[in-house]
């Protein structure tokens, strides 16, 4: 190799190194074009973190009614399956007992007027005797004994005994009328009793299980509206939270539905074991109600954790993260890309919520490995979004550019 030869080798490998140290030093003065092949803009949308659980359509409510077991049942009224409301009649007992019952205090009431019906005529007949005595049978206690008349004192004896036996009377009527009386009250708590032999239903719903056994509960009653239950995973549990929104789907619905976690179980439903696996059981209320959502329906319920609604968001890729903090290369209008520091949200589908640091439809550059360092920029043309006037006349602008070019300096 000839000295030229190495002479203009170390030449260029001088200028080539001087130039990428010009370059890439800190602080130099040389700025460097960064050419960026993708590029985005911060836009609205709609961000949400969630996980998804299995569940399974449920009554809200179910209530149990119960036999009296000191009644004698008679038979149900309703069906399993049938719609009942508050009042409706579902079963009754037998009337035979409080009949006879029935039977016995109207019999012994009647053998009790008819005695005091005799009592009565008794004492019209001492009432009568007693009017009977002439008026001068009262004894004066201040006559000597020798000086009273023998048929007078007869007579005041026998004054004296008729108004002590119609007393006793009286007394003895008023006895029999109040046994009238208590009589009368048990009547009153028969009747009652007659009317309450059938059982209404406390409650509304559907009737869904009959003991025919008449083991108590004898019926079940489940309410109309329904719920969804399900279980979690100790990891689900970790997250879900009760208020939390929820968003149900189902092969058998057009569209999905609405709800809310409202209630999450802190013990485990069966007892915990080293060896086991621990579920939580939940409970999600419907927002609308699906008439024809049937109980045993299974849906996938999407438990919504985190959300930001018409949020500022970026694309993941775009933001870098470093010691912890975060920014984006924001293109500006005078053709420079310089870093801006924001802070970030949630991340959904690709996309992260951007809290702050830039504005709706700030231009950022989509992949930050095109930076080098902040400078100027350039960007791949795209003649489709070239808008040509389409009445101009090119062909003497060609002339001088094609002279520009031709035309020796």
């Amino acid at each position: 190799m000839s000295k030229k030869t190495i002479w203009i080798s170390l030449a260029l490998l001088v200028f080539v190194g001087l130039n990428l140290y010009l370059i890439y030093k800190k602080d130099s003065s040389i700025q460097r074009t960064n050419y960026l092949s993708k590029w985005t803009s911060v836009q609205k949308k709609d961000l949400k973190n969630s996980f998804t659980a299995s569940g399974v359509i449920d009554a809200e409510e179910t209530n149990h009614v119960f036999i009296d077991p000191n009644q004698t049942f008679k038979q149900f009224l309703v069906k399993k399956g049938d719609h009942v409301d508050a009042g409706t009649p579902l079963f009754e007992y037998s009337g035979l007992d409080l009949q006879e019952q029935r039977e016995m205090i109207v019999a012994e009431q009647d053998r009790l007027r008819e005695e005091a019906a005799s009592i009565d005529s008794l004492l019209a007949d001492l009432e009568s005797m007693r009017s009977s005595l002439p008026q001068d049978s009262s004894y004066s206690t201040d006559q000597k004994a020798d000086q009273v008349d023998p048929e007078a004192g007869a007579r005041l004896e026998t004054y004296y005994s008729l108004s002590k036996t119609i007393s006793e009377k009286q007394l003895e009527k008023e006895k029999v009328q109040q046994q009238i009386d208590v009589y009368d009250q048990k009547l009153t708590t028969l009747q009652n009793g007659e009317s309450n032999l059938q059982v209404a239903s406390p409650y509304s719903g559907t009737v869904s299980d009959i003991s025919d056994d008449l083991d108590n509960p004898a019926i079940t009653i489940v309410s109309n509206t329904s719920i969804v239950k399900g279980s979690f995973s100790e990891m689900e549990r970790d997250k879900a939270k009760e208020g939390m929104k929820t968003i149900l789907s189902s092969s058998h619905w057009k569209k999905d539905v609405k709800g809310s976690l409202a209630k999450v179980d802190s013990l485990p439903e069966q007892k915990p074991t080293a060896d086991g696996v621990s579920t939580y059981p939940f409970t999600i209320m419907m927002e609308e109600g699906k008439t024809d959502s049937l109980q045993g329906y299974h849906v996938d319920a999407e438990i919504i954790t985190k959300e930001a609604d018409n949020a500022h968001a970026l694309p993941e890729k775009s933001i870098v993260k470093k010691n912890k903090k975060h920014s984006v290369w924001v293109l500006n209008d005078e053709g420079i890309v310089e870093k801006a520091t924001v802070d970030i949200g949630i991340e959904d589908d690709g996309y992260v919520e951007v809290k702050s640091g830039v504005k709706k439809g700030t231009h950022v550059a989509e992949l930050p490995s095109e930076v080098h360092r902040e400078g100027p920029f350039i960007t791949k043309i795209k003649p489709s979004r070239i808008l040509w006037d389409k009445d101009a006349d090119f062909s003497e602008e060609w002339k001088y550019i094609i002279l520009g070019i031709l035309e020796p300096q």
